[in-house]
């Protein structure tokens, strides 16, 4: 039966991430949630730069589990579930057989799931451990739909809304999934999901992905977290903008991040100014220099003008960010070293000691 076959994966799957839970316990965080878990454990607050979603995830976990390892273990748990329904499900849609040896056609199915950058994320409290095994659980039932022979049941085309409202709200770039996952309701048959059915799931997936945006983004503040996603692109094209053609836009962009700042530091890339220094104007200790909502606004226009001017310094900016995020240039990072500084004496970490300091 197909709930012994998923179990089957579920078990063995599991089984083997409580014994890496073992070596790595209490795992690999980053002070980036160690400030959710403190910001979470007074229950009035949400730590909105890692999103709500990721609060609300791990102080559910918490109510069970009420310690931080309990959070990876209970994550793993829900991952497992996740990969014994994508094995299980391409096995049934795809007929893909089983080899004769059991233990050898459980390493080979449950391979893909077991590499280090996967694993390094999901021992983390990044949200991005649970969220991309949700997005799997999404495409393989939309995949799937077309090999489907029987109706989705109500309680699995919500759980597919559901999981498509968390995958397009909770990282910011995934709101593409919405106009897709629209286009492609539409194109499987009726005979599998009738048109009352996808009006209904259009609907949610609607009001899901706004509510939960709007509530983030008056959590969030301001729109800093969108600024620094922009900064990288942005100080390049900053750096090679003409003065005088392009004095207009240079003109908008500065009222947001300081273009002397820019200028003055060649060396580092958007991402470290934002950090490192106080390009940005809300970050500095002038409030009277502030950005404005409007100033914002002009902002990105004048951000959109300029990258289709000079596309190349964008794609190449966007290459070379995704060259050296893949390893690729062997200048890469991980949780594990990271993790190991938590509990250093005076390591900066300062969201770290003040987690320890609640707990104590």
């Amino acid at each position: 039966m197909v709930w012994k076959r998923g179990f089957f994966v579920f078990k063995v799957y599991f089984s083997s991430m409580m014994l890496l839970l073992l070596i790595l316990w209490p795992d690999t965080w980053s002070w980036d949630y160690l400030w959710t878990l403190y910001h979470i454990s007074s229950y009035n607050s949400w730590d909105a730069w890692q999103h709500i979603l990721t609060g609300l995830f791990q102080s559910v976990l918490l109510q069970i589990l009420p310690f931080p390892g309990g959070i990876i273990l209970l994550q793993n748990a829900i991952i497992a579930v996740c990969v014994a329904f994508t094995v299980t499900k391409l096995e049934i849609s795809f007929h893909i057989g089983r080899l004769k040896n059991s233990v050898v056609d459980m390493i080979v199915k449950i391979l893909p799931f077991l590499m280090p950058p996967v694993l390094m994320y999901q021992f983390s409290g990044y949200r991005m451990g649970v969220y991309v095994y949700l997005e799997l659980v999404m495409l393989i039932m939309l995949i799937c739909s077309a090999k489907d022979e029987k109706a989705w049941s109500l309680p699995y085309l919500l759980t597919f809304t559901v999981l498509c409202t968390i995958v397009s709200t909770w990282r910011t770039e995934s709101f593409v999934y919405v106009p897709c996952t629209f286009l492609l309701i539409l194109f499987i048959s009726k005979n599998i999901i009738s048109n009352k059915r996808k009006l209904l799931c259009i609907a949610i997936l609607v009001i899901g992905f706004v509510g939960i945006n709007k509530y983030q983004n008056l959590q969030l503040g301001n729109s800093n977290y969108e600024i620094i996603s922009l900064m990288r692109p942005c100080t390049e094209l900053v750096r090679i903008a003409d003065p005088e053609e392009d004095a207009s836009e240079l003109t908008v962009i500065d009222k947001v991040t300081n273009l002397e700042v820019i200028q003055n530091n060649p060396t580092l890339n958007g991402e470290a100014l934002y950090w490192n220094t106080d390009c940005v104007r809300n970050r500095n200790d002038n409030p009277d220099d502030d950005y404005t909502d409007e100033d914002y606004h002009n902002y990105l226009k004048a951000f959109i003008k300029l990258s289709l001017k000079y596309p190349k310094v964008v794609i190449a900016e966007r290459w070379n960010l995704f060259i050296e995020g893949s390893g690729i240039t062997g200048e890469t990072s991980n949780n594990v070293a990271w993790t190991s500084s938590i509990f250093d004496e005076n390591n900066g970490l300062s969201a770290a000691q003040a987690t320890l300091e609640k707990d104590g």
